[in-house]
């Protein structure tokens, strides 16, 4: 969907979401469209981060799983008209896996996504100044010109408030960034279910110094927070499993600040030892003392092996082979406990 550099004018629809580069979080206005033929009176939202929702009329309850689900109840949205939630997280970015409306608890029309996202970054040494992209959404457009000999951080920091210009009749921002890294932007935009106002981007020249990418980053790797305050860099599905909060795809750890969640017990254990099989070195390793019923997911050497859930005793056993033979730090996702184990 999203070509690398672009030698010919490419339209691309992005929508992502998140905060200025000075923000420490990142909040979004999104304006949620009704398009579904019906009056409707519940909204509901799965989220890939934790988020506050100050603002969310015209529904008078608000529900969820406190973290990433949120369950919009006892309101009124009728046919072609909207509702304008706003969101707060400590991550850089709120994306949003999925969306849908009902009726009395019954689904209406098609559950909906984020209308893909993407990535624009700037690589290379100083820009020649002849690179120029066009920013489109609704009737509302204009030219992005490369500033010649700014560097890719810099050139970044000027396309985010180049973006920031475009707003909405009320003056709120039609557009959003967030931070990937110093060199990189998610782009948003903050109207969904209306396609006559999807954000466009082309890139209609690329700067002879400084290539612009554009990329799906919908299975790139992105920061997770961890129970137990760490954070480390995986795809979304691997850091549910984990256990932990997605922050985002593209964002790196270096811009998040990941807090324990508090669900270790404190007297975690790992014990075992390694074993020859048929499938060469075995480690087996043991949990004791962990929540029950909780994830739990087993790091060996820096690299997450395997993921179960502690039984009703908190504990777990897990097989791993093949490993390599020496020394091997083994550790547990969760919680901050570790154990140094050697194979043959």
């Amino acid at each position: 969907m999203f070509a690398k550099q672009m030698m010919t004018p490419v339209i691309v629809a992005v929508v992502l979401c998140g905060g200025t580069l000075a923000e420490a979080g990142a909040t979004r206005k999104v304006k949620f469209v009704n398009n579904t033929g019906k009056d409707v009176n519940d909204l509901h939202i799965e989220l890939k981060q934790a988020c506050d929702v100050p603002e969310y009329e015209p529904f008078g309850t608000i529900q969820g799983d406190g973290t990433s689900r949120i369950d919009l109840k006892d309101g009124t949205v009728e046919d072609g008209e909207s509702a304008d939630l706003k969101f707060k997280t400590t991550s850089n970015a709120v994306e949003i896996k999925k969306w849908w409306w009902t009726i009395d608890g019954k689904r209406e029309g098609n559950e909906n996504k984020d209308n893909g996202t993407a990535e624009l970054s700037f690589s290379g040494g100083p820009a020649a100044g002849d690179g120029q992209v066009l920013v489109a959404i609704s009737d509302r457009q204009n030219v992005f010109q490369t500033r010649r000999g700014a560097p890719p951080d810099i050139q970044v920091q000027m396309f985010s408030m180049f973006l920031g210009g475009f707003v909405d009749d009320q003056g709120d921002p039609l557009i959003h960034v967030a931070p990937a890294n110093p060199t990189a932007l998610l782009v948003a935009g903050n109207v969904l279910g209306t396609p006559e106002l999807e954000l466009r981007i082309e890139v209609l020249r690329p700067d002879s110094f400084q290539p612009i990418e554009i990329t799906d980053p919908e299975f790139l790797p992105g920061a997770c927070c961890l129970p137990r305050g760490e954070c480390i860099e995986v795809q979304d599905e691997a850091c549910s499993n984990m256990g932990g909060r997605f922050q985002g795809s593209g964002i790196i750890c270096g811009f998040v600040e990941c807090q324990p969640q508090n669900n270790c017990t404190g007297r975690e254990t790992l014990s075992g030892g390694c074993k020859t099989k048929g499938c060469g070195e075995q480690l087996v390793v043991k949990l004791s003392g962990a929540s029950p019923n909780a994830p739990a997911t087993i790091v060996v050497d820096g690299q997450p092996r395997q993921d179960k859930q502690t039984n009703k005793k908190g504990k777990a056993k897990f097989k791993l082979c093949p490993v390599g033979p020496g020394r091997h730090l083994v550790e547990l996702a969760q919680c901050p406990v570790a154990e140094v184990f050697e194979c043959r």
